[in-house]
C-alpha cells in the first residue's frame, strides 16, 4: 500500500508544526482505500499501520511555500566535484545563512543544468519528527507542486482552493490567485519560439487575464483547461512520482534506513530453508567428492602395483597407465585409425563443396578430435558441409564463423558420432 500525507497548513506562530492535513490511502493497484482530512491525532487514529495486512509505503507532500525550486549550472570534472560545488553555487538564490537549509538535487550530470530544491533544515526535521512520533516514518518526501505533470514548453496549474500550484520543467512554486496574471505574465516572458502551453486543471484563468499575458510575448500561447472530478491530492497522488519525476527532499542526512522488499519478507522463511537445503546438499556431494577421490587414489596404487608385479624392468610409470599397458602387451591405439578416418570425412566433405578452401588441421589425440580452419562461400555453403558431416555419422561443431573477403572462415571440430 501506499499513504499519501498532504501538510496543508502548519501554525501561524511556529512553522515547524503541522496544524492540519490530509491524507490519502491507496492499496496495491492504485485503489482507494481510505482518506481524510485533520490533524495529526485524527490521522493516527483512523490510519493504523500496525494493523495493515500489507506494508505501506509513506510519502509526504509538503507545501511548496515552504521550498525554494530552482535550475542551476554548477561547474566541475566530475560528479563528485559538481556535488560539493552545489551548495556555493545555490547559495546566491536564497538570502539567509546556506547552512541553515536542506539541499535535495535531482540527477546530477556532466554539462547538463541541475535542478535543486532547498527547504529550511529545521522545520523538515520537525514535520518529521511529528509523523514519527505517531508511528509514520515516511520513505519520499517532495513539494505538492513537483508532482504535476509537464513537458517541453509547457507549465501545468492546479487550482487548489486560493491557492495555485505551478510546474514547468525549470521550476515548481505555490501562488495565490490574486498573483496568478503575475506569474503567468512572468512564465511567458521567457517562451520559446515554438510557444508556451498553459494546461489548467479544476480551475480557469480568466480571458481577461490571458488576453493580459498574450501581450508579455510575441510566441504563441495555447490554453488548455481540464476538470479531474478528485481533489487535488488525489490528483496528485495518481501522478506519484512525477513526470518528470520528482525530486525526492529525503536525501543525505535525511534519507530513511533502506526498509526491507515486501516480497522478500513473505518469502524469507521459504529462502532460509532452500539455502539449509542448499547447504545439507552441498555437505553431501563434498562427501561424495572425497571418498570418490579417495576410491581413485587407492584404485591407481593398485593399478601402479599391479602393473609393476607384471613389468618389474620399466621405471618409469606414464600418467596414462591404460594406454602404457596396451603398449606394452603389443596392443595398439586406436587414435591413429580415428585420425585417418575423420581426415578422410574432412576431404571427403571439402571436395563436394566447390571452393572450399583448408587453411590449417590439428589433431587431439586425448579427444580423439579432429580440428581445421576453414573457408567456404558463404554461411549457406558452411552449413551443407556441417549436414554432410552429419549425414556420415560425424559429430560436427562450428566454434566460430565470420565474414572475411567475401568468404567465410569457420573454425570447426569433428568427431566421431
Amino acid at each position: 500500500m501506499r499513504l499519501f500525507i498532504r501538510i496543508v497548513r502548519t501554525q501561524a506562530s511556529d512553522p515547524h508544526h503541522i496544524a492540519a492535513l490530509e491524507w490519502l490511502l491507496l492499496d496495491r493497484t492504485n485503489a482507494l482505500v481510505s482518506q481524510g482530512a485533520g490533524d495529526l491525532s485524527m490521522l493516527e487514529r483512523l490510519v493504523d499501520l500496525e494493523n495493515l495486512q500489507e506494508s505501506t509505503d509513506v510519502v509526504l507532500l509538503v507545501p511548496s511555500e515552504h521550498c525554494l525550486s530552482v535550475r542551476c549550472t554548477v561547474p566541475g570534472r566530475s560528479v563528485g566535484q559538481m556535488r560539493r560545488a552545489l551548495p556555493y553555487v545555490v547559495e546566491e538564490f536564497i538570502a539567509g545563512d546556506i547552512d541553515t537549509m536542506h539541499l535535495a538535487a535531482g540527477q546530477v550530470k556532466r554539462d547538463a543544468p541541475v535542478d535543486v530544491m532547498l527547504v529550511e533544515r529545521s522545520v523538515l526535521v520537525a514535520w518529521l519528527e511529528e509523523l514519527a512520533t505517531r508511528g509514520f516514518a515516511p520513505i519520499h518526501a517532495t513539494t505538492d507542486a513537483a508532482l504535476l505533470a509537464v513537458e517541453p514548453g509547457e507549465v501545468a496549474l492546479l487550482f487548489d482552493n486560493e491557492r495555485v500550484l505551478v510546474r514547468s520543467l525549470e521550476q515548481t512554486a505555490a501562488i495565490g490567485t490574486d498573483v496568478l496574471k503575475m506569474a503567468l505574465e512572468s512564465l511567458a516572458s521567457g517562451a520559446t519560439e515554438t510557444g508556451i502551453r498553459f494546461i489548467a486543471v479544476n480551475g480557469q484563468v480568466p480571458e481577461l487575464v490571458r488576453a493580459e499575458v498574450a501581450q508579455a510575448t510575441e510566441h504563441p500561447i495555447q490554453w488548455v483547461e481540464t476538470e479531474s472530478d478528485v481533489t487535488a491530492l488525489a490528483y496528485l497522488a495518481a501522478a506519484f512520482p512525477g513526470k518528470p519525476p520528482a525530486i525526492n527532499l529525503l536525501q543525505g542526512e535525511l534519507a530513511p534506513p533502506k526498509q526491507a522488499n515486501g516480497v522478500w519478507t513473505r518469502w524469507r522463511t521459504a529462502a532460509a530453508l532452500v539455502a539449509v537445503w542448499v547447504l545439507v546438499l552441498g555437505i553431501g556431494e563434498a562427501v561424495r567428492g572425497a571418498w570418490a577421490s579417495h576410491r581413485a587414489s587407492a584404485l591407481s596404487a593398485e593399478a601402479q602395483t599391479l602393473y609393476r608385479s607384471y613389468f618389474p624392468n620399466d621405471k618409469r610409470l606414464q600418467p596414462d597407465m591404460y594406454k602404457q599397458m596396451l603398449d606394452r602387451l603389443g596392443g595398439r591405439s586406436t587414435s591413429q585409425s580415428t585420425f585417418l578416418s575423420l581426415l578422410g570425412h574432412l576431404a571427403s566433405g571439402l571436395s563436394a563443396s566447390p571452393g572450399a578452401q583448408l587453411r590449417s588441421i590439428t589433431f587431439n589425440d586425448g579427444r580423439a578430435e579432429l580440428g581445421a580452419e576453414v573457408a567456404v562461400k558463404g554461411f549457406d555453403a558452411l552449413e551443407a558441409l556441417k549436414t554432410a558431416w552429419t549425414n556420415e555419422g560425424v559429430t560436427v561443431d562450428i566454434s566460430s564463423a565470420e565474414q572475411q573477403d567475401q568468404q567465410v572462415h569457420a573454425r570447426i571440430r569433428l568427431r566421431s558420432a
